[in-house]
């Protein structure tokens, strides 16, 4: 028997428990592929990336 059979089915998290509390204190919704661009975009622009990425990943959230 494993030590967290009891947290995980399926080998995940519920996801129900990791997500309401941000749904709470946001008043829009954002999905997880939204803020991974933008996660993205934030580290491209502070380390100076590639333009070009840049204003593509922009476009792209618009």
């Amino acid at each position: 028997m494993s030590v967290y059979s009891g947290n995980f089915r399926n080998g995940r998290l519920p996801e129900k428990h990791m997500i309401s509390e941000s749904e709470k204190s946001l008043p829009f919704k954002i999905d997880h592929d939204t803020l991974l661009i933008a996660a993205l975009l934030f580290l491209l622009i502070k380390d100076g990336g590639d333009m070009k990425l840049i204003l593509a990943l922009g476009y792209i959230l618009l």
